[in-house]
């Protein structure tokens, strides 16, 4: 996959940028924050950022992306101090499950591979599925089919976690 696939995306700052370019408006503004939660019907994603960084969340399932697979959340964490070139950020796509995981894999894989999400600027990329329960065994063959798919065709780290585990960036 190349890192840009129309001029356009060589246009932006960031996928963030682009975002707000196109009229977007985030369910969490960009702001400086230490952690960082999406919750939707019980389920919760929740990280800590390492020193506290601007974040901001917004809502993939129905506002930007409308038609199709699509994951839940979208979380941005700005990595680089305000106005430094180039900037760094953290893109983490996010997936609220019950049970079926292999509905979510799916839906974010849609989701990653929509050109409006890739920029150079997102240089740690990661999906979550957040799940009230997961395969028994942990090394369900799906699952791990799916990291290696994902790492290797998004650059992408793909994992699952119980609702309100809390990740560290």
């Amino acid at each position: 996959m190349e890192k840009y696939e129309t001029r356009r995306e060589r246009e932006y700052s960031s996928t963030f940028n682009r975002l707000t370019v196109d009229g977007f408006v985030p369910e969490q503004n960009l702001q400086f924050r230490s952690k960082v939660a999406v919750c939707e019907k019980g389920k919760r994603y929740a990280l800590a950022t390492a020193e506290g960084q601007d974040s901001v969340v917004y809502a993939v399932d129905g506002y930007i992306v409308k038609d199709g697979l699509r994951c839940d959340k979208l979380v941005l964490v700005r990595r680089t101090q305000e106005g430094r070139i180039p900037e760094n950020w953290s893109e983490i796509f996010v997936e609220l499950k019950g049970t079926d995981v292999e509905h979510a894999i799916a839906q974010l894989r849609a989701t990653l591979s929509k050109p409006l999400f890739r920029h150079p600027a997102n240089d740690d990329i990661r999906a979550r599925i957040v799940a009230q329960s997961f395969p028994a065994h942990k090394s369900d063959l799906k699952m791990e089919k799916a990291k290696k798919e994902f790492r290797q065709n998004y650059d992408c780290d793909l994992r699952g976690m119980k609702t309100g585990q809390e990740e560290k960036l």
